[in-house]
């Protein structure tokens, strides 16, 4: 069973070179933690509504670092582990200040960027009360983010219409 630990780790390294790649050009496409270049499709097929793009970007920004600090923890990595949480950290507070309200509503966003919001850790703990749905009974999220919606609803009981 070693060796397929071995592999495995090995597997990660590999990995991680390429998403530490990725995420350099992520953070040229990014100005104080809020990613402000293009998500190409966005929240295609959506029904209604949608997110925008650099709600939606900056949500995957942190999303992404959260995912690489795990990878280089896994691997060993403390020291980019340790980088990657504080830049998870970073974009989060980013994220709150830029794309929620007072009243924690998100930026342009309709179920899409509550989901993403939500999901990926990005709301304070102040407002995880606060969001309301104006969805007109309907889910309005796309494709590309319905298994988010699934994770707010079983994470956060929110109980989206269909």
């Amino acid at each position: 069973m070693n060796h397929v630990k071995t592999q495995t780790r090995t597997i990660f390294a590999l990995a991680a070179i390429v998403m530490k790649r990725y995420l350099d050009a992520m953070n040229r496409n990014s100005k104080d933690g809020l990613f402000t270049g293009s998500v190409g499709g966005g929240d295609w097929l959506t029904t209604g509504g949608g997110v925008a793009d650099d709600v939606m970007g900056t949500a995957y920004l942190a999303f992404d670092f959260k995912l690489m600090a795990e990878m280089a923890e896994a691997i060993g990595e403390t020291r980019d582990a340790a980088t990657f949480r504080d830049k998870v950290a970073e974009v989060a507070e980013a994220f709150a200040k830029a794309h929620i309200d007072a009243e924690g509503n998100i930026k342009e966003s309709s179920q899409s960027g509550f989901a993403l919001a939500f999901t990926m850790g990005l709301v304070p703990p102040g407002l995880k009360e606060k969001p309301t749905f104006d969805s007109h009974k309907h889910a309005t999220t796309g494709y590309s983010n319905n298994i988010n919606n699934l994770g707010l609803s079983q994470n956060f009981g929110v109980c989206l219409q269909v």
